[in-house]
């Protein structure tokens, strides 16, 4: 058929038309050591992109950072993994195929120089973070330092791809029969094959090296700051779980101490009961002057002691101790709002110094991330001791429920030991008038006041424990400042830090 004459035709063609270099390109590959270098140069480029870490924590500035480094890397080393690939798998036996490999690898290193010139630019605004452009300069002179090499390459290979032209085009005639030096001289002298070895050297130490540096060192201070993110909320975490069994606590004592109190008012009847002077009455209310002097205080006294007026007081104070617990439980509530914006503000303005990788940036970060997580913990303790302060003075409080009540029994006591004295040592009720008249003031008298101090406790229990609540809210406010003061020096030195250095 005739494609078939055709095709034969063709391929006699290039095939007369193709120069045999008689072993040229090899012997340029070897004494270039171009497989030898360019593998060597493979491994350190492989080695830009072998980046295996998760981002565990939800700062999103940590994940776009190393999305970027990575991404930066990965292209990069695509792109230079092409170029040494084409270079480890050059082979042929013409000056055609010479010349078509190096200008392929030329072509090569001219897409690579765009894309370490520009192609990064949108990554770069990412990586400026806060205006800050420590990251994306030091990427810019990993890749001028990669550039100069390839340029390097470039002008090697296009000097002896020239030489290849004017062979192929017959400007340039090649000797034969000379050996195989001479004419491997006439297409790459010796120097020109010094320096693509040298410059595969380069490629492998002064090139990749320092971009491997910015890649590293740069995920290195994101994965650290990442774990550092994830370190601090949770002491912020812990700090707020502490905070609220500190509250509980402080519940349960109270609740404790409002037994005991309650215990105690309730002792007031109980006591009343023990010191009964019922038996008496029949013989006090057969005497003349029982009506006029001693009826009176003794019902002001029952009512006193009466178990209404014994519930009225433990009423009121179960339900002041519950309004108290019910605001007191919301001093905290805030915590992980607090947190959540103040504490979270130090933790990332640590970060976000430690990860824009300046000169200061690994100094500042480890003088200030202590301070940060020690500041959720401070807090907590600060706290605490408001509400352990606030309950060692309420037991004062129960403490003088506790006295009232000791010194009301103290004059009941009184006024029915008196009463049966008065009844056991006169006949009544034939001689007792005297005794009735000369006790009865007195009775009134004591009996009036020992109603006035029991009901103390309906007045300086709401009052006391509200002025304990304010006492408690101020303090646990003037923490929250304290906190908000702290992160806000944190945040000032790290930034300043970041400039000045130490």
């Amino acid at each position: 058929p005739l494609y078939l004459l055709l095709l034969a035709s063709v391929c006699t063609y290039q095939n007369v038309a193709a120069i045999p270099d008689q072993g040229v390109f090899n012997a340029f590959l070897a004494k270039a050591q171009v497989r030898e270098r360019f593998s060597a140069a493979a491994s350190a480029i492989d080695g830009l992109d072998n980046n295996t870490f998760t981002i565990t924590s939800n700062y999103t500035l940590l994940s776009n950072l190393s999305t970027t480094v990575a991404g930066i890397a990965n292209r990069s080393t695509v792109a230079l993994l092409n170029f040494t690939t084409e270079m480890q798998t050059m082979n042929g036996f013409t000056y055609e195929s010479m010349q078509e490999a190096l200008t392929r690898a030329g072509q090569i290193l001219t897409s690579i120089k765009s894309l370490i010139s520009s192609g990064f630019n949108n990554d770069y605004k990412v990586l400026d973070d806060r205006n800050k452009t420590y990251i994306s300069d030091m990427f810019r002179d990993s890749f001028n330092r990669l550039s100069i090499v390839l340029s390097s390459f470039q002008v090697s290979f296009s000097g002896i791809v020239n030489k290849l032209d004017a062979i192929i085009q017959g400007t340039l005639r090649v000797d034969r029969t000379a050996d195989l030096a001479e004419r491997l001289s006439q297409v790459a002298n010796l120097r020109r094959i010094y320096e693509v070895r040298q410059t595969s050297r380069y490629l492998r130490g002064a090139a990749i090296s320092p971009l491997n540096y910015t890649i590293k060192s740069t995920l290195e201070n994101i994965v650290r700051g990442d774990g550092f993110t994830v370190t601090a909320e949770s002491k912020s975490q812990e700090a707020i779980l502490l905070t609220d069994q500190a509250v509980q606590q402080f519940d349960g004592n109270l609740n404790d101490m409002t037994a005991d109190a309650l215990d105690t008012i309730k002792y007031t009847r109980t006591m009343y009961e023990g010191e009964s002077y019922d038996f008496l009455l029949p013989n006090l209310e057969a005497i003349s002057t029982y009506n006029k002097y001693l009826k009176d205080p003794l019902a002001q006294l029952n009512d006193t002691c009466s178990v209404a007026s014994v519930a009225q007081k433990m009423n009121l104070l179960n339900q002041t101790i519950t309004n108290y617990t019910t605001k007191s439980d919301t001093f905290d509530d805030d915590l992980l709002t607090l947190y959540g914006v103040h504490v979270s503000r130090a933790i990332h303005s640590v970060v976000q110094v430690l990860v824009a990788s300046g000169p200061y940036s690994r100094y500042c970060y480890h003088k200030h991330y202590p301070l940060v997580l020690l500041v959720a913990m401070e807090n907590y303790e600060d706290i605490s001791f408001c509400y352990q302060r606030e309950m060692d003075r309420l037991y004062h409080t129960q403490g003088l429920i506790t006295t009232v009540v000791e010194l009301v029994l103290y004059n009941l006591e009184q006024l029915l030991n008196t009463l049966t004295l008065c009844v056991d040592t006169l006949p009544c009720p034939s001689a007792c008038d005297a005794c009735v008249k000369t006790i009865g003031k007195y009775y009134k008298a004591m009996a009036k006041l020992t109603d006035e101090k029991f009901n103390l406790l309906l007045q300086f229990i709401p009052y006391e424990t509200s002025a304990s609540l304010q006492r408690l809210k101020s303090c646990v406010e003037f923490t929250k400042y304290k906190l908000i003061a702290e992160v806000h020096d944190i945040v000032v030195d790290v930034f300043a830090c970041e400039t000045n250095g130490p």
